[in-house]
């Protein structure tokens, strides 16, 4: 048991899964935003509460105990979590999000952007372990982890049937919300952690961290422009979770390269600056024009059909 309880211990202080921050999140929504749903700007919305309620099940002793095999007891451990059941009226979130914040002014274009941060605030206390430092939900890596195809989807589908019923602020929020964890999927840290190897699993969780204050430094004056570039070629998108997974899949390998321009998980800034904008813009294009896609599924089964 005190080796079970060591692992755990190990993964939660590793706080791999945090997000891309607030910039980088509403940045992106822009600019899908005013490519295809060109949504009023200047109109001020009035306040509205959306509901965030759900649940993920899981029986601990199956997580640590069940088939560790080649993996190892840590494989085992994190391993478990694809056997979580999902459901709507059982997780850890059962809250109300308003719009505007307080003594706060805000269109749909904001409510759209601010939606598509949103997910870290209603989670962070609500991980699966570690009181919000692992949250897998953000997440697709290579060996199944994490749930960011089902959450994109979950969203998507609830901004729809929100829209179909006539409410509109709703359905924006709810898209903001499905736009999260789809371009969190799209970060190489999202997409790549080694849990069999203690050393590796804390420097990413380190890179990541830095790595994300370097691009929200960066963002306006680097690649907001490359974000509005990628908007305007909206890539169609059928079977949402199959798209989210396959550019996760894609970014995954990416992760060396983001190591070899970083230089060391110990810096704070890229060795290479140049080769960190040239991948951080590889994964814009990547991103970008799925989240396009997503809104202009949107656009043509919920908004044009009214």
């Amino acid at each position: 048991m005190k080796c079970v309880l060591r692992i755990c211990l190990w993964v939660v202080h590793a706080q791999l899964l945090f997000a891309w921050t607030t910039i980088e999140h509403k940045g992106m929504a822009k600019s899908a935003v005013k490519a295809v749903l060109h949504l009023d700007d200047t109109k001020q919305i009035y306040s509205v509460q959306v509901p965030v309620k759900f649940n993920v099940v899981s029986n601990i002793a199956t997580l640590v105990f069940a088939g560790a095999g080649d993996a190892g007891m840590i494989g085992a451990f994190i391993g478990g979590i694809v056997d979580l059941s999902l459901s709507e009226d059982r997780m850890k979130i059962d809250t109300k999000m308003t719009y505007p914040p307080k003594n706060t002014i805000m269109s749909e274009v904001g409510l759209v952007m601010q939606a598509c941060y949103d997910p870290d605030n209603y989670e962070r206390n609500a991980a699966i372990f570690g009181d919000g430092k692992v949250i897998i939900t953000h997440m697709y890596t290579p060996n199944g982890i994490g749930f960011a195809d089902y959450f994109t989807e979950y969203f998507y589908n609830k901004a729809v049937t929100e829209f179909t019923n006539g409410q509109r602020l709703k359905a924006l929020a709810y898209l903001g919300y499905a736009s999260h964890y789809l371009t969190d999927a799209a970060l190489p840290s999202h997409d790549e952690a080694d849990y069999l190897n203690m050393k590796n699993l804390m420097g990413q969780a380190m890179l990541h961290s830095n790595f994300e204050d370097w691009i929200e430094n960066n963002w306006d004056d680097v690649f907001q422009a490359t974000s509005d570039s990628a908007a305007e070629a909206p890539m169609t998108i059928c079977d949402i979770g199959a798209s989210v997974r396959s550019m996760a899949l894609e970014s995954a390998p990416d992760f060396a390269e983001w190591l070899a321009a970083w230089g060391s998980y110990l810096n704070s800034y890229p060795a290479d600056s140049d080769k960190m904008a040239e991948l951080t813009r590889r994964t814009i294009y990547r991103c970008v024009p799925r989240l396009a896609g997503l809104y202009l599924k949107f656009k043509t089964e919920a908004m044009d059909s009214k």
